[in-house]
């Protein structure tokens, strides 16, 4: 997908090449079929960056789909390639392609900036939402609940840093809040962010031992599968179980109950990260300190 802006015909070729030169968009998932909630999220997140850099007379080109396949990186830089005259920079969606085209961005001299940290010690060329405060939220709200037995759907600690810090901010919240930690975690695993794999993961954790109090899921697609296995197994939501997503998609508003999320400041990341790489260019810079977006606890 290529946005055109029009250069005025009198200007030399180098001046209508800067004025038109892209932001490459790498939209890469870990599977195939991104789902309804990472399509969701990458459209608002590049309509606020398409905007933003629109008003730099700068385009946007977006190569997509991509995965984790060992030819994913290759591919990418034979695409990015052919377009490398005019490409400025290169806006990531996923922190995960970064350490494998890291290399190859530096060695085309193309500044990127990353949507969500690569890694917990990331300190240049990113934007991600505040998950530590997001956890610290909501670890001083279950605790005051009282609040004792906490499940995890699909939030990997291993895998992914925004979990850590989640992970990290609840126990943050809780020791601020009661001078001790008394949560049980549960971890229930589930790989995709979509609404049937967080009805079959939760479905099948509930029917092995006592539900937790309240399930934290990865994503809202997820936490809305999870409503549904519970009322099918007799749990009323919110009443047995408290059920909350992390992503702040719109049809959490529409749910039946209605899904308590911690919002992502989606749109803010959009405009921060094309922010970011506007000024990369126009300064010479190649790294800039990450950035840290604060969401809201709906």
């Amino acid at each position: 997908m290529l946005f055109r802006s029009k250069a005025p015909s009198r200007r030399t070729v180098e001046q209508r090449r800067a004025t038109t030169s892209q932001i490459c968009v790498g939209t890469g998932w870990q599977g195939v079929d991104a789902g309804a909630e990472t399509q969701r999220w990458t459209d608002q997140i590049l309509a606020a960056a398409g905007v933003s850099l629109a008003t730099d007379s700068l385009d946007m080109l977006v190569l997509s789909p991509m995965n984790t396949e060992p030819n994913s990186a290759r591919d990418f830089f034979t695409r990015l390639d052919r377009q490398r005259e005019r490409v400025a920079g290169v806006l990531l969606l996923q922190p995960f392609m970064y350490q494998d085209l890291r290399q190859g961005l530096q060695d085309r001299g193309l500044r990127c900036v990353v949507v969500n940290r690569p890694n917990l010690s990331a300190r240049y060329n990113f934007v991600t939402a505040d998950h530590l405060a997001a956890g610290r939220t909501l670890g001083r709200c279950l605790a005051l609940m009282g609040v004792r037995r906490v499940g995890l759907l699909g939030l990997q600690p291993q895998q992914w840093p925004s979990s850590v810090e989640l992970w990290t901010g609840l126990i943050e919240g809780e020791l601020q809040t009661l001078g001790k930690q008394t949560f049980q975690f549960q971890h229930i695993p589930c790989d995709s962010s979509q609404e049937e794999d967080g009805y079959v993961a939760v479905r099948k954790a509930l029917r092995r031992g006592k539900p937790p109090e309240i399930l934290i899921a990865a994503g809202d697609f997820q936490a809305l599968g999870a409503i549904r296995a519970c009322m099918e197994l007799g749990l009323k939501v919110p009443r047995d179980i408290g059920v909350v997503g992390t992503t702040g998609l719109d049809i959490g508003r529409f749910a039946s109950p209605r899904l308590t999320v911690l919002a992502q400041p989606m749109k803010r990341i959009g405009r921060a990260a094309a922010g970011m790489l506007m000024r990369m260019q126009r300064t010479g810079q190649s790294r800039i300190p990450g950035r840290v977006l604060k969401g809201t606890f709906v």
